[in-house]
């Protein structure tokens, strides 16, 4: 008989493959598919139920949702990607609130320590462009550890 840390030991699993799918995609292509976030946040939906509960995975998928739609009505779909806020809000619905805090900040200071050296080498500038997918899957990975 399956217990409810082996199911939810199981979707960690699963989320953690579908992460980095994602960060090797966004890094190869610089797309982040939808045959990979659709289906996880369906599956985010369902495993919501078992941890972190309905009330904090809705919450967290807002927070995460939030986070990277507001770029895209700023700037355009063109410099800020939808496929980021699509698994933004995957992020969301699996740590729930507040742990998406936590893997934000994570994400965006890991960006920074690879950003800041590489403008400061003139390796790239300030209107380059930067696969974000693999320091979110980063933050995520870091905030599974934390749930």
């Amino acid at each position: 008989m399956l217990l409810q840390s082996d199911i939810e030991l199981g979707l960690s699993l699963v989320y953690a493959g579908i992460l980095l799918y994602c960060a090797w995609m966004d890094l190869r292509e610089r797309r982040i598919p939808n045959r990979a976030t659709l289906p996880g946040i369906a599956l985010a939906l369902v495993g919501m139920f078992l941890k972190p509960g309905p009330g904090p995975a809705l919450l967290g998928g807002s927070v995460g949702l939030a986070f990277f739609f507001l770029p895209v009505l700023i700037f355009g779909p063109e410099r800020a990607g939808m496929g980021d806020a699509k698994l933004a809000l995957f992020v969301g619905l699996i740590l729930g609130f507040p742990i998406i805090i936590y893997a934000l900040a994570v994400a965006c200071v890991a960006a920074l320590v690879v950003i800041l050296p590489a403008l400061a080498l003139r390796k790239t500038t300030l209107r380059s462009t930067i696969p974000f997918g693999p320091f979110l899957a980063l933050g995520a990975l870091v905030g599974l550890l934390l749930r």
